[in-house]
């Protein structure tokens, strides 16, 4: 499981969270016990879901099969004994990881929130959640639209620059399903029991691990190329073996609490009319709809990093959703000239796209961002293709986004003919 997954599963992605942390991190916090009665009965609703049996473990049993399981959860929570050093936090005991070997991955678990923000974890906080001072971490906590928390991301520095441990943690199992080659042994350190597992991906190797530490599940994962695999299983060692050392009663997710809740704005338009007068994204939206098309759902959302008006509409197996949003520097790498058709004609990349587009234009293939000004009807031509699937629609398929000054209109359709979608995205020039 790559570092990406872990947050995937956890319901978020957001790589410039994590990159720009060291500029924010620094933050004033409130007093942390006053907000969380609620998010305190959860959490022992939760607690008394969890099964608690803590395992005492001689040293002979580092290694320990377990047969027929398909998802990582641990059994339980553990007691930890404080056989360590005091100044370095190492185990005195020596112990061995066991990679099970993934043959593939099912569907993350991934909880629906209406709204979720984040904020920078500060340095107090990182100091809190870590057990130990020697392995220095950066991360985001992310929260519902009332404030409760729902999960953390942190990142560990290794000695593989590009290759940092990804460490989630929440009081509800987020991981993924796996596909064994074998049958799967638990790894033990310290009376804690980790569910570790690799997965060869072309040629990258995904090391992840999940376990339970007081009640709050943990997963890690380390992304590297198999070049690095022997230093990265060093490094990754190093990780876990220092998670199993935490004092005792941490972490404490209760701890971290926010220092705004940004206001939701949420409204349902019923008429794609209605959805026109919408100060902001209103002009954006398209002047009418193709024959036969039905409205479906209008929506205008705007929370911490989400402002968009998007609409949906069908017929049949057909549909046309419109998405009006700000253009972001995040989208710069998939902005593209007409010119530059290696970076959005289809035709030159047959299906299945996965085989056929290189890694590096792969995001920009699969959905580029032109220039209003630079639109041409042979572009949007360059972005439809029909799939003979039978039990489907056999219209045209397109998708692609179409920037005006500061605002992108995404657009995805199936059975619209190019010809309506570009005059629609022609007129917006001149409104």
């Amino acid at each position: 499981m790559s570092k990406d997954r872990v947050v995937d599963s956890l319901g978020r992605i957001d790589d410039d969270m994590i990159q720009s942390v060291e500029a924010l991190r620094q933050k004033k916090k409130r007093p942390v016990w006053k907000k969380w009665g609620a998010l305190a009965a959860c959490f022992c609703l939760l607690v008394a879901a969890v099964t608690v049996a803590p395992r005492l473990l001689s040293d002979d049993d580092a290694l320990v099969p377990v047969h027929g399981l398909v998802s990582p959860i641990p059994g339980g929570s553990v007691q930890f004994d404080s056989n360590q050093d005091e100044h370095t936090g190492v185990p005195r005991t020596p112990w061995t990881i066991h990679y099970n070997e993934v043959s593939s991955m099912l569907a993350a678990h991934r909880p629906f929130y209406k709204g979720t923000f984040t904020e920078i974890l500060n340095d107090a906080e990182l100091a809190y959640l870590m057990p130990s001072a020697d392995l220095a971490c950066s991360g985001y906590a992310r929260f519902d639209n009332y404030g409760y928390l729902l999960d953390i991301v942190m990142q560990a520095e290794t000695t593989l620059p590009e290759s940092p441990v990804t460490i989630g943690l929440a009081d509800y199992y987020f991981g993924f399903d796996y596909v064994l080659s074998g049958g799967e042994v638990v790894s033990v350190c310290n009376g804690l029991d980790y569910r570790v597992y690799q997965y060869q991906s072309g040629n990258k190797v995904e090391l992840s691990a999940y376990t339970i530490i007081n009640d709050i599940y943990f997963a890690f994962a380390m992304d590297v190329p198999q070049d690095d695999l022997e230093q990265a299983k060093e490094e990754f060692h190093r990780v876990l073996e220092c998670f199993a050392y935490y004092e005792d009663g941490r972490p404490d997710l209760s701890i971290i609490v926010p220092e705004e809740i940004p206001e939701l704005t949420e409204q349902m338009f019923n008429t794609l009319a209605e959805a026109q007068t919408e100060p902001d994204f209103g002009q954006y939206m398209p002047s009418g709809l193709p024959a036969g098309f039905g409205e479906a759902a209008i929506r205008r959302f705007k929370f911490q990093d989400a402002n968009y008006l998007s609409g949906l509409w069908s017929k049949g197996l057909n549909d046309l959703s419109w998405v009006v949003d700000h253009y972001t520097e995040a989208d710069a790498h998939r902005l593209t000239s007409v010119n530059d058709k290696e970076n959005y004609d289809l035709s030159l990349y047959p299906i299945p796209r996965a085989d056929s587009v290189p890694d590096e234009l792969r995001e920009v293939v699969n959905d580029p961002i032109f220039v209003a000004e630079e639109l041409t009807l042979e572009a949007v031509y360059c972005r439809a293709y029909k799939v003979d699937d039978a039990g489907d629609a056999d219209g045209w398929r397109m998708k692609f986004s179409v920037k005006y000054g500061d605002v992108i209109v995404s657009v995805s359709t199936k059975g619209v003919e190019p010809e309506w979608l570009y005059q629609q995205l022609l007129n917006l020039l001149s409104d």
